[in-house]
């Protein structure tokens, strides 16, 4: 999977909402119910505000400019199957003061701006649903695209009947996305590995873990579940081919505050996530290891100096785990087209015209803007890129566009400057 907002050079224009980010937010509705274009900061206490945190700067030092960025998305049902957008609803942050609201077409496509550097968390709210909590999210210098989940009551009222658990009043839900370093679904792990702690005793669960069932949206019994599945799921609207899949866990009757989630990975290793249980509520995170599924964002290419495949572009197009932007999650080994391995040997897979069934290779010299490398993952359709990761004014599209510009050489030493 690919998931990345990148950072853009000092100085430059914010990307605002544009016709071609809402437009592909419409027509691929599974943005972010696979994951979500953003970062989620852990650690983030619940108090984080726009004027205590640090200087926002590059990997060069160079402080970015505190402008407005975009966060947009839509608004789905959780439980729903398939899910669906929820038109209604009402799109909030926390954190921020102060606060900012989202305008919400019929569509449910939600959008509002943040000032760069903010820490921040998302509440969602609708009639017949519940107060809904998104992961504390990292506002960099770039627009984020994420999707926002909101539970239904009688979603909610489902997942303990379904379990057999009475629901208390005044407590929450916590779910959880069990994803590794490279966004991938985490598969047989044990309600053991998983646990709910208070700030001041993390190493003792307040509640014992639930997961979805294989197929549907709903917990099962631990009897019925006893470690972490599969969960195939569809969308409203996207094709029907197109197939989800992802690996949830639920913690019930959680009363308010702060928690970490701590997952004990199967290869060895933690992740630790910070959430905040709203009163008769729900809270959404991710357990990734790189919040939501962000690559490095301290990668920043300079679209003015010498860009070479090897040391500028090879980098980003490896795994979340590796520091890139996700893209050999689905481009491995056995893939028609692999981004792992050697980079030269991977540029010219890339410049090969019988990878592309309109016998054109990825790179275009000659109209370097039409180049299939940029235009497949901003505007091609669901299924071959279903995630929005790259914008017309992220740092990394415009780095790769320059970098073609130059020729797209192996090395920077072989750059030619326009």
């Amino acid at each position: 999977m690919m998931y990345q907002a990148n950072l853009d050079k000092a100085g430059d224009t914010p990307l605002k909402h544009t016709n071609q980010l809402r437009a592909t937010l419409l027509a691929s509705l599974a943005v972010g119910a696979l994951g979500a274009c953003g970062v989620d900061a852990t650690d983030v206490p619940s108090d984080a505000n726009n004027t205590d945190a640090a200087p926002l700067a590059d990997s060069a030092g160079t402080v970015l400019p505190l402008e407005n960025y975009e966060v947009a998305g839509k608004v789905l049902d959780y439980f729903a199957v398939p899910e669906i957008a929820v038109a209604g609803a009402a799109v909030v942050t926390e954190g921020v003061n102060p606060a900012i609201s989202a305008t919400i077409d019929g569509d449910g496509v939600y959008s509002m701006e943040v000032l760069a550097n903010s820490l921040f968390y998302l509440t969602s709210s609708a009639t017949g649903y519940v107060a809904s909590r998104s992961g504390a999210l990292q506002m960099l210098a770039s627009a984020i695209v994420r999707d926002q989940y909101i539970a239904s009551t009688e979603g909610v009222a489902r997942q303990y009947t379904s379990v057999g658990v009475a629901q208390e009043a005044g407590k929450g839900i916590v779910m959880v996305d069990l994803r590794d370093g490279d966004s991938l679904p985490i598969v047989g792990l044990a309600a053991a590995s998983l646990s709910l702690g208070t700030i001041e005793e993390p190493g003792t669960s307040v509640s014992t873990p639930f997961f979805v069932e294989a197929a549907g949206s709903d917990l099962s019994p631990s009897a019925a579940t006893p470690v972490s599945a599969l969960d195939n799921y569809t969308i409203e609207g996207a094709p029907k081919e197109l197939d989800f899949r992802r690996a949830r866990a639920g913690f019930l009757n959680v009363d308010p505050g702060e928690y970490n989630v701590t997952v004990t990975l199967p290869a060895g290793g933690t992740q630790t996530i910070f959430v905040i249980v709203p009163d008769d509520g729900v809270s959404f995170v991710t357990s990734n290891l790189n919040g939501d599924g962000r690559g490095d964002p301290t990668i920043v290419l300079d679209a003015e100096s010498a860009l070479g495949y090897t040391e500028d572009i090879h980098p980003i197009l490896q795994t979340v785990a590796r520091g890139g932007d996700g893209c050999a999650t689905c481009h491995v080994a056995d893939f028609f087209l692999p981004f792992v391995g050697d980079a030269e040997a991977t540029l010219a897979l890339l410049q090969m015209d019988a990878l592309s069934p309109a016998g054109t290779p990825r790179i275009d010299l000659s109209d370097p803007v039409a180049s299939p490398l940029l235009q497949n993952p901003v505007y091609e359709d669901v299924p071959n890129h279903p995630n929005v990761f790259w914008t017309i004014n992220s740092n990394h599209y415009r780095g790769i566009l320059a970098w073609i510009e130059q020729g797209a050489p192996l090395l920077r030493a072989d750059a030619v400057l326009p």
